[in-house]
């Protein structure tokens, strides 16, 4: 991981985005908008539900923006 590219993941420290969730039985996942926390090891942001500090659920980089740039373009 080069220090370019770290530089420019810490430009969505703070940014939120709406993740739709699963109904997968087995893999739930409660939809929600979630608040990056951090750039975490493995092309990872750890992320925060929003108005629930310290939930810290991790979520890949490269999906985090995508979701991202779908909530801001809402």
């Amino acid at each position: 991981m080069g220090s370019k590219r770290c530089a420019s993941w810490e430009k969505y420290v703070g940014k939120i985005f709406f993740d739709p969730g699963t109904s997968d039985v087995d893999n739930f996942f409660e939809p929600g908008e979630f608040v990056v926390d951090s750039v975490a090891a493995d092309n990872n942001f750890v992320c925060n539900r929003v108005g629930v500090p310290d939930s810290g659920e991790l979520f890949d980089i490269g999906y985090v923006i995508r979701r991202i740039r779908i909530y801001d373009e809402e």
